[in-house]
């Protein structure tokens, strides 16, 4: 369900938790709320990530937001979303979490979404109380590239999705992201296999301003990516 924690040399920063395994749904609702993910040791300062990865499809097609978060019962904030127009919205919402090992993110949506993947990252000991460095979207570009800017030592989280690739699996290629985790959700619809995957990448050790994080999927056909930083 996660790797291990680690405390990073400079900032003593540390990473509680970090899913490797998320909540998923396919009914389309505008209301989503996971189980219990998993959130690390309790601390006063502990700041707990929730990526949101959404697939609009064919119930409510259109432009649609994320209005708000809560994480563990907890108000968030939305650090960065992104719709790129009828088909995937992601985002990053944050909140300083200070007890329990666990925690139910709900996200609302402007309507209904589908095909939803939560998953959750939770850090510790970071300056100015975790607010976002930098934040940064991009859609349907081969490859998804964003340049970031990192604090010294920071950590970036980034979180890509590719919509409805019939029959075919699509994987997604980082470069300057070394970890990631992905997954695929598989929808039948008149006999064609539906293959929509979101992957997810950090960057536990970083410094510096333009650095460039990409996400390949092989085309630029409904792909989109988010990211964030923090130190």
């Amino acid at each position: 369900m996660m790797t291990a924690p680690g405390f990073f040399a400079g900032t003593g920063v540390a990473e509680l938790e970090r899913n490797t395994s998320w909540y998923t749904r396919t009914t389309s609702n505008a209301l989503v709320t996971s189980d219990a993910r998993p959130i690390g040791a309790a601390s006063a300062t502990r700041k707990v990530y929730a990526l949101i990865s959404a697939e609009l499809g064919l119930v409510s097609p259109g432009p649609a937001t994320l209005n708000s978060v809560t994480i563990g019962g907890i108000s968030a904030a939305i650090e960065v979303q992104h719709n790129n127009g009828d088909d995937i919205i992601l985002a990053i919402a944050s909140a300083t979490v200070p007890t329990g090992s666990a925690a139910v993110v709900v996200a609302t949506f402007s309507h209904a979404v589908r095909s939803v993947m939560v998953g959750c990252i939770a850090l510790d000991n970071l300056q100015g109380g975790g607010t976002a460095h930098d934040t940064a979207s991009t859609e349907e570009a081969e490859p998804l590239q964003l340049s970031m800017d990192f604090p010294a030592n920071g950590y970036g989280i980034f979180l890509s999705r590719r919509s409805s690739s019939i029959n075919v699996i699509p994987n997604c290629s980082w470069t300057g992201a070394t970890e990631f985790f992905e997954q695929y959700f598989e929808d039948e619809d008149d006999g064609d296999l539906f293959y929509e995957p979101t992957s997810a990448a950090y960057v536990p050790k970083q410094s510096g301003n333009g650095v460039s994080i990409q996400a390949s999927w092989g085309e630029n056909d409904s792909n989109t990516m988010v990211g964030l930083t923090v130190g």
